[in-house]
């Protein structure tokens, strides 16, 4: 009985720790990263799907899962829709962050933009800002992804 008790703690500790099993980034209907697997999809209109594959490194990783720590992200909704209060000159362009952990659970960002204006400008998005741009950094760092071919896929 002893034994249990001591052992329960543990267990319990174990279920409620979630962490960030993988950060995927979607760019309207035209490509799609996995960040912590290293992968980037183009998708076409009349063609199938381009794969390319870049090193991640595990220090990236970390330093994305401490950027989300550091930041509180976790304070924020589990869906959220980021617009700029003010009214978007068209065409606009959604980005989609999706973050899913290891205890089943996801959290996912949509940053609707028209290109002039960043909505995440917006002081009470300040810290997510923070998480973005550190995601972004380690996606504009990647040479496979700089010369991909590009999608001509047409969001609507």
């Amino acid at each position: 009985m002893r034994k249990i008790i001591f052992i329960l703690p543990l267990i319990f500790m174990s279920c409620m720790k979630k962490d960030i099993t993988s950060v995927v980034v979607q760019y309207n209907m035209s490509s799609e990263i996995n960040l912590f697997k290293g992968s980037y999809v183009v998708h076409f209109m009349n063609k199938d799907d381009v794969y390319y594959n870049f090193p991640i490194s595990e220090k990236e990783i970390n330093e994305v899962k401490k950027a989300y720590n550091n930041q509180s992200i976790s304070n924020y909704e589990k869906e959220l829709l980021i617009v700029d209060d003010k009214p978007l000159i068209m065409p606009t362009s959604d980005i989609k962050y999706v973050i899913n952990f290891s205890n089943g659970n996801k959290q996912s960002f949509i940053i609707r933009t028209d290109y002039k204006k960043n909505p995440l400008d917006i002081e009470k998005y300040q810290n997510l800002k923070v998480f973005i741009e550190k995601i972004n950094n380690i996606i504009k760092s990647k040479e496979e992804i700089k010369n991909a071919k590009k999608s001509n896929a047409l969001y609507f």
